[in-house]
């Protein structure tokens, strides 16, 4: 195993790795397998990206489940109400997501029964 830190690589520096074989029998053959490049990143810039994969991965979460609430509102809702009007559901949803309200949008005020 490697101590990169004995090796003197800092963030930012690339290592790059293959492997390759020989053998002798009945001729000399060599293999070489793929080279995969690796780019250093300092601790910092590795828990940032973890920090941004999570408020992915919520945001995902919240849309998603929105989602399926605008699906079931959608099933659940009779044909001859007036449809919801898209700029009112994004801000039915900015609002949910302000609040951090898991609840389902409400019908729009001017829907009609």
């Amino acid at each position: 195993m490697f101590d990169f830190n004995d090796l003197g690589i800092k963030p930012g520096d690339v290592i790059s790795i293959f492997a390759e074989a020989i053998d002798t029998a009945p001729e000399a053959n060599l293999a070489r397998s793929q080279t995969i490049n690796l780019t250093v990143i300092s601790e910092e810039d590795y828990n940032a990206f973890l920090r941004e994969r999570n408020d992915i991965s919520d945001i995902e979460g919240k849309y998603s489940e929105l989602l399926d609430q605008f699906h079931s509102l959608v099933i659940r809702r009779p044909m001859h109400h007036a449809p919801i009007s898209f700029s009112h559901f994004l801000t039915t949803i900015n609002r949910e997501l302000t609040r951090g309200n898991s609840a389902p949008p409400e019908p729009h005020a001017s829907s009609r029964p």
